[in-house]
């Protein structure tokens, strides 16, 4: 506390603080527990100052008595993979990324949190001169997710607790090395990872109180200027407009089918059994091959208990085929690879899919009972049929329509290390009924192969998707 006048002015000038907050006055207000730590920034500064040291580029630093730092002609295929992974990315998972390696300054937050949980995984494997540095990196990752969660018990943050703890002293081993001519390495961002554990404690999981929200919305506001004479009364005009769309979408519950910017706009098709699927056009009739016909009767027959060939000649070789499928209430949008523009860098893969069938585990045992357990699966979608079944035996007694999907699965591994699961070949193609199918994934290649990227179940992350956004898989 300073004794003079001129003192405090000194300390005014040199702190930047002029006296106490107004806000210290409101009950409601606990310093500094009301202040969580901003997620958003956080894990924008902590990533940008990794891959300055990865680089070799952090405040004249050199990696001292180890060997974190990745070569530039590496760094440099990193960043090509980096800006030609964007195309095997729904849009719905983000923005496209331009080369780290060129030019950071289009990076945003939202860029590096795109950067960081989805794709830097395959992108750094096997790309640093020990499996350490990656595995540490590994750790970060899978701690910023688990921050990320929906939901979380007392137990799970002090498990966030203990792991930022012991990822920060690492940190400390491996870049700090306990030498103080690298004290600059131990900045502010990397002390205030350990504080994450308190303000989810205070406030509840990051994704409450990060800023991603209020800038996606300065950012529309700014577009939302249209006159330069006059810039509050556009936004002004903007908000209520906005404001009564979200009210017509609310009273008449058309927040699916009048969505700014969304497929789900293109009058989809339900179907009585699929009330949370949604068609889209366009639908054409197609003559399957043989081998395509054969696999659809073969699902039709596993699915009603029969054999293939007391059907064979009752399900038509001529099909309707759907392009697009939606989820209602926000869900995902899939899109049949024939319908995906390869020619066009600017597409955006959407056919990639994660489906579950229940597996009979002892289905090699004929003689025992079988035992039927979820599996997941992913590979690519190739049509949609709409199959109409006529009312006669072995089928129902009315007419029944089936949506089922020709899907060619990924022959997929998981990878520990990487924590994702990889493939490099398909198997046989397969049919299924579309329920199974629970969410698009991305995928993003690796060496000889690819690591899928799966934002699905227990592995979904809390994801900014404001409505109306500029999000767009064409």
């Amino acid at each position: 506390m300073a004794l003079t006048s001129t003192e405090s002015t000194r300390l005014s000038i040199l702190y930047g603080i002029n006296g106490t907050s107004i806000y210290s006055q409101l009950s409601s207000i606990r310093f500094p527990n009301s202040f969580p730590v901003d997620f958003m920034h956080l894990l924008e500064n902590i990533m940008e100052a990794l891959v300055l040291l990865w680089t070799g580029n952090f405040k004249g630093l050199d990696e001292g008595i180890h060997e974190y730092t990745i070569e530039k002609t590496v760094w440099e295929a990193i960043g090509k993979a980096t800006e030609a992974a964007s195309s095997h990315l729904p849009a719905a998972f983000g923005r496209r990324l331009p080369d780290i390696s060129q030019d950071r300054t289009y990076y945003t937050a939202e860029a590096w949190l795109i950067w960081t949980t989805l794709l830097a995984r395959p992108l750094l494997y096997q790309r640093f001169k020990h499996i350490c540095y990656f595995d540490h990196f590994v750790r970060l990752v899978e701690l910023f997710t688990q921050c990320m969660d929906w939901e979380m018990d007392i137990q799970k943050v002090e498990g966030i607790r203990a792991g930022i703890a012991q990822w920060v002293q690492d940190f400390e081993r491996i870049y700090y090395q306990y030498d103080a001519n690298r004290l600059p390495v131990c900045t502010l961002q990397f002390h205030m990872l350990l504080h994450v554990a308190d303000t989810i404690l205070d406030a509840g999981p990051v994704w409450v109180y990060w800023v991603f929200v209020m800038e996606r919305l300065c950012r529309r506001l700014q577009r939302s200027v249209t006159s330069r004479r006059h810039p509050y009364a556009s936004m002004n005009t903007w908000v209520i407009e906005w404001e009564q769309l979200k009210l017509v979408k609310n009273r008449f519950g058309l927040s699916d089918v009048f969505h700014p910017n969304s497929a789900m706009g293109s009058n989809p098709t339900f179907f009585p059994d699929y009330p949370l699927s949604g068609l889209l056009r366009p639908r054409t009739i197609k003559t399957l091959s043989t081998d395509h016909h054969q696999r659809l009767v073969a699902a039709i027959g596993t699915k009603y208990d029969v054999s293939s060939k007391s059907i064979q000649n009752i399900i038509p070789q001529q099909i309707a085929c759907w392009n697009r499928l939606r989820r209602v209430g926000g869900g995902d949008l899939l899109r049949v690879a024939s319908a995906v523009k390869r020619t066009s860098g600017e597409h955006r893969n959407n056919s990639y899919v994660r489906y579950v069938l229940y597996v009979d585990i002892y289905a090699r045992q004929r003689r025992r009972e079988p035992a039927f357990e979820p599996r997941t699966y992913f590979g690519c979608l190739e049509e949609i049929y709409e199959v109409l079944l006529p009312a006669q035996p072995p089928f129902e007694a009315e007419v029944k329509v089936l949506l089922l999907a020709l899907i060619r699965p990924c022959d997929a591994m998981f990878n520990s290390q990487m924590n994702a699961y990889t493939y490099r070949n398909y198997k046989p193609l397969e049919v299924v009924d579309i329920q199974t199918i629970e969410s698009v994934v991305g995928r993003v290649p690796y060496g000889n192969g690819w690591a899928i990227v799966d934002r699905s179940g227990e592995l979904a992350r809390a994801t900014l998707v404001a409505s109306g956004s500029e999000v767009s898989d064409d």
